[in-house]
């Protein structure tokens, strides 16, 4: 019984640290930028349920010039994932973060994750969470950014408009089939929004919705790009990522 409580004891400790963590680094990004969700009509079930969606999360996912995959933590909520999964990590501050840019920076270790690009599948392991002090665009939000294992090299990284999906997970996936189409959704003002739907098992039903909605653009300016992903639940189709990316003048 005392060996219990000792263990309760631990765990709740383990908990208080992970959210004081999440609360200090969410003081330091501003989240003013947030906006409602979108509600879409009820589609058919398909791969996700309210069971195993909890064992994922999904965003989609980017090349860097070096061609190291990567995705924007805007929300924090890949950050929350990862430290209610993974409570054993290193943190990083200052200089010891990066050099230049310093901010904080989390390493776990043994995070796997399955990038998807260009129907094909790779597995890689995640490398680092890091929110930067510093960054090359004043006027703009330092929002963390999450890194994985370079997969390939990628032609013309920096310009490459490469479109896929990463799923960080312990468990598998279960599906070799996954598919990309334009498509579009009705809301429930009956309206509609255009964007990209992904089948992950091939039964015809979509399982995740990805769009893009611009901000402030014009003739003359390039706008913001504020992004949602969707996740078909059980029917109910819920946003499970969204980001905002601004324009660097």
């Amino acid at each position: 019984m005392r060996n219990l409580t000792f263990i309760l004891i631990l765990t709740a400790q383990a908990a208080f640290g992970q959210a004081e963590l999440v609360t200090e680094l969410r003081s330091q990004i501003d989240m003013e930028w947030k906006k409602p969700n979108p509600e879409f009509t009820r589609t058919s079930t398909s791969y996700f349920n309210s069971n195993n969606i909890q064992d994922f999360y999904i965003a989609p996912i980017n090349w860097s010039g070096r061609s190291i995959p990567f995705f924007w933590d805007c929300d924090l909520s890949a950050l929350e994932f990862l430290i209610s999964s993974k409570n054993t990590y290193e943190k990083l501050t200052g200089t010891d973060a990066d050099e230049i840019y310093k901010g904080t920076k989390l390493k776990w270790k043994d995070v796997k994750a399955t990038i998807w690009v260009n129907d094909n599948y790779y597995n890689v392991e995640l490398t680092n969470w890091h929110v930067m002090e510093l960054n090359d665009c004043p006027g703009t939000i330092s929002f963390p950014a999450i890194h994985f294992t370079k997969t390939f090299e990628l032609p013309n990284a920096r310009t490459n408009n490469l479109e896929g999906l990463v799923f960080i997970s312990d468990k598998s996936l279960g599906s070799n089939k996954t598919s990309a189409s334009p498509t579009q959704l009705a809301r429930n003002d009956g309206k509609s929004i255009k964007g990209t739907g992904y089948d992950l098992n091939n039964d015809q039903i979509l399982d995740l919705f990805y769009f893009t909605e611009l901000e402030g653009e014009s003739e003359w300016l390039e706008g913001n790009q504020y992004n949602r992903l969707y996740a078909n639940i059980g029917g109910t189709w819920k946003c499970i990522y969204v980001e905002l990316l601004e324009v660097c003048i």
